[in-house]
């Protein structure tokens, strides 16, 4: 087990497992596209969301996403994920950055086409097209990344943004995460490779 909560701002009790024979060879950095909400926690929105049956992006009961199915309604379609897509998410709670669990390392994620099954994704809960992220969040952003390098021997190069998936696999870039306004090449200039 490992345990880190002495970063600034207290990140609560974080722990992770670290299973045998899981070598990620990527950190992928996301953003949720929603506000960060102060008054309700957004991770356990997104985790619900995740973790629901779901037509065209709106969450549907069983029965609805079954008679969509038999009536062949099939785009836009989506059964329940076991988990939440991310390993971890970056949200404001009681006025604190903290680092919160989700999916655990070494279970396949469902957060980048391509890279779910040797990677860890994290996702900054915000709309981060619209507003830079504060600078108390990408201190938390680069100190989980610079222990999750540490901890896996994951080169610099390999810490990306979910729009950079899209280039790596030579496909159209769809998504602008983790965030328009914040430049990957400087994020990544701040790691020292070991």
């Amino acid at each position: 087990f490992w345990k880190r909560n002495d970063m600034q701002n207290e990140i609560r009790g974080h722990w992770y497992i670290k299973p045998r024979g899981f070598h990620p060879s990527w950190i992928v950095i996301h953003h949720s596209f929603s506000p960060d909400n102060r008054e309700t926690r957004n991770w356990d929105s997104i985790r619900k969301y995740h973790m629901s049956y779901r037509y065209k992006g709106e969450i549907v009961s069983e029965e609805i996403y079954a008679q969509y199915l038999a009536d062949g309604k099939k785009i836009g379609l989506e059964a329940p994920w076991k988990d939440i897509g991310y390993n971890f998410g970056i949200e404001r709670v009681d006025g604190k950055i903290v680092i919160l669990d989700g999916r655990p390392i070494g279970d396949v994620g469902a957060h980048a086409i391509g890279f779910n099954a040797n990677s860890i994704g994290i996702c900054l809960i915000g709309n981060y097209d619209i507003e830079s992220p504060s600078e108390d969040r990408r201190a938390v952003l680069s100190s989980l990344c610079r222990d999750l390098k540490r901890e896996f021997n994951i080169p610099r190069d390999k810490v990306i943004g979910h729009r950079e998936t899209f280039v790596k696999r030579g496909v159209a870039v769809e998504k602008s995460c983790p965030v328009s306004l914040l430049d990957m090449n400087a994020f990544r200039g701040k790691f020292i490779d070991f």
